[in-house]
C-alpha cells in the first residue's frame, strides 16, 4: 500500500516483509508518483471527470480486483494530462472548489472557465435556474433588461460580475446569431451581430431530436470583424491561423465553447457554450455543432466520390436500421428462424443471430448469414480470418488496438459459450466503446457503465457501454479481436 498527496514531493510506500512481488511493488510505487507528480486520480474518484466503477478496468489509478501487479493501462486522457498538467485544476484549486469546478479542463484561460462552470451549473439539463430567474424577473418587471449572476467565489470576481444575464427573447437572439454563422462562407465575414456589451443569452436550442441548453456570451456591443473558417475535418481548427480565429473547446463531459475572435484581438468577441450529450445520447457535441454551424464541412459536400464516404454512409444507415430491434427479447441459441426477415424470425435473437442480420444489411446480401461464434473462431484457429462479408483485423486481440470503428464486429469465445456484438462508435478519450447486442440476463462484466444509456435493459437487445481494455472486451477470457464488413 501507499500514500502520496496532490502536487507534494514526497509520498510513502508500505512493503510487507513477504508476500510482496517485483511487478505489485512497481506498480504501486507508480501509482503513487502518478497521484503526487501528475495530480491523476483514481478511476472511480467522484471527482475524476469521468469516474467508472471500482475495479473493473486494468488501469494504473484503478485498484484492480486482483493482487496483480499487471494493471498499469492509461487511458488517452490520462496521458494528456501528464504530459499538459498545467490544463487540470487540479494542481491549485482547493478541494471545495475542485468540487465546483467538478475537474474540468481550462478553457480558454482561467477566468472564462470560471465563468463558463458558473453559466453551466445554473443553465444545465435538470438545472435551468437562470432561465427560470429570467421568466421571474420579467413577470415583477416586463421593463427589466440584465439580471446580475449568482456569483459568490473571489476568484475573478470583479470581472465576472460584469457580466449580465440578458432577458431579451434569447430563444429569437440565439437563432438569428446561429443564422448568421451558417450563412457566411469560409474566408467571408459572419454578417454585423447588434447585441449588448458583456451580454449573456441562454435559451434552449433544438437539433434533430435534441435539446441543448446553450448560452452566447457577447464581449461587445457590435461585432463586425468576424471572418467564417471553414474545414473538413475538426483537427485542422489546431492550426495556427485558424486559432487566430476561432476555438473549440470542451470539458471531459460537462459542455464545449466555440469561441469566435475578431482579428488582431486576442480575447474572444462572441463565445457560445453548449452542453455536451456525448454519453447519454450516444454522439459527438462537438462534431455535430460544429457541422450545424457549417464550420467543419460534411465530407459528401466536399468529396461526393469518396469510397469511405460511402462505407460511413452503408453502415450508418444499417445501424439505423438496426435501433429497431432495440429492446427486443433476447433468446439463447437464436429465434425459431435465425434467417428469415419476417415479424417471426426477427421476434427474439441471440447475440450472433443479432450480428448475422446487421452484417446482411451493411453488406446488401439477399439472405441472412448464419454466423455464430463458434464458426468464426474456427476461422481464425483455421488461418481463413474471414469469408466474403467479414475480414478479421490482424493485431485486434492486442490491447493496444485502437482502429476501432462503426460496424466493426468484436468477438470472445471460450469451450463453454461465446459473445459478439457490433460497434457503434469508439471515444479515443474516454477509451469507450459504445456496442449494439443481443445479451443475456446476466449482463456484461462491466454493468454498470450501461445502466445510464436510454433504453437500458438485460436479456434484451440493446446499447451498451464498455471499456476498450476491460473485462468485457479485450481482457475477456477467450478475446478473439474484431472483424470488418467487407462493403462492396
Amino acid at each position: 500500500m501507499g500514500f502520496m498527496p496532490f502536487s507534494k514531493q514526497f509520498g510513502f510506500v508500505f512493503v510487507p516483509t513477504t508476500g510482496t512481488d517485483a511487478a505489485t511493488l512497481s506498480r504501486t510505487i507508480a501509482h503513487e508518483v502518478a497521484h503526487g507528480t501528475f495530480n491523476l486520480r483514481h478511476t472511480f474518484s467522484p471527482e475524476n471527470p469521468y469516474n467508472l466503477p471500482q475495479g473493473i478496468t486494468d488501469n494504473l489509478m484503478d485498484y484492480p480486483s486482483t493482487s496483480s501487479g499487471q494493471a498499469t493501462a492509461l487511458f488517452k486522457y490520462q496521458w494528456d494530462l501528464i504530459h499538459n498538467p498545467e490544463r487540470v485544476w487540479f494542481s491549485w484549486l482547493k478541494e471545495e472548489e475542485e468540487a465546483a469546478i467538478g475537474g474540468s479542463w481550462t478553457i480558454l484561460d482561467n477566468k472564462h472557465t470560471l465563468l463558463f462552470n458558473h453559466v453551466y451549473e445554473n443553465n444545465r439539463e435538470g438545472n435551468l435556474k437562470y432561465l427560470d430567474k429570467i421568466a421571474q424577473a420579467l413577470t415583477q418587471n416586463p421593463q427589466e433588461g440584465s439580471i446580475d449572476l449568482d456569483y459568490a467565489e473571489t476568484k475573478e470576481r470583479e470581472w465576472i460580475t460584469q457580466w449580465k444575464l440578458r432577458t431579451a427573447s434569447s430563444d429569437q437572439i440565439l437563432e438569428r446569431i446561429i443564422k448568421k454563422i451558417q450563412k457566411a462562407t469560409g474566408g467571408n465575414k459572419i454578417e454585423k451581430l447588434n447585441l449588448k456589451s458583456k451580454g449573456i443569452y441562454i435559451g434552449k436550442y433544438k437539433i434533430d431530436d435534441v435539446e441543448y441548453p446553450i448560452a452566447i456570451y457577447s464581449e461587445k456591443d457590435v461585432i463586425d470583424n468576424l471572418t467564417k473558417v471553414e474545414v473538413t475535418e475538426v483537427s485542422e481548427l489546431e492550426k495556427e491561423e485558424n486559432k487566430k480565429r476561432i476555438r473549440a473547446e470542451e470539458t471531459f463531459i460537462k459542455y464545449m465553447v466555440i469561441a469566435f475572435y475578431e482579428d488582431n484581438n486576442p480575447e474572444p468577441v462572441l463565445m457560445m457554450q453548449i452542453e455536451k450529450f456525448d454519453i447519454s445520447r450516444l454522439q459527438n457535441t462537438k462534431e455535430k455543432w460544429l457541422e450545424f454551424l457549417g464550420i467543419v464541412k460534411e465530407k459528401e459536400i466536399l468529396e461526393p466520390n469518396n469510397n469511405e464516404d460511402i462505407r460511413g454512409k452503408k453502415i450508418n444507415a444499417a445501424l439505423e436500421e438496426m435501433k429497431q430491434y432495440l429492446g427486443y427479447p433476447y433468446k439463447f441459441g437464436g429465434g425459431t428462424s435465425r434467417t428469415s426477415l419476417d415479424e417471426k424470425g426477427t421476434a427474439e435473437m441471440d447475440c450472433s443471430e443479432f450480428m448475422s442480420r446487421f452484417i446482411q444489411k451493411v453488406c446488401g446480401l439477399e439472405k441472412v448469414p448464419e454466423y455464430t461464434t463458434a464458426l468464426m473462431k474456427n476461422w481464425i484457429e483455421n488461418k481463413k480470418y474471414g469469408d466474403d462479408n467479414l475480414e478479421y483485423l490482424k493485431g485486434s486481440k492486442d490491447k493496444k488496438f485502437k482502429d476501432i470503428q462503426p460496424g466493426d464486429v468484436f468477438l470472445w469465445r471460450t469451450e463453454s459459450g461465446g459473445h459478439t456484438g457490433v460497434v457503434v462508435s469508439y471515444n479515443s478519450t474516454t477509451d469507450l466503446v459504445t456496442v449494439m447486442e443481443a445479451i443475456g440476463e446476466n449482463g456484461s462484466c462491466e454493468e454498470a457503465l450501461s445502466k445510464n444509456v436510454t433504453g437500458y435493459c438485460k436479456n434484451c437487445i440493446r446499447i451498451s457501454v464498455y471499456t476498450r481494455t476491460g473485462a468485457s472486451l479485450a481482457t475477456h477470457k477467450g478475446w478473439i479481436g474484431y472483424f470488418r464488413p467487407k462493403i462492396k
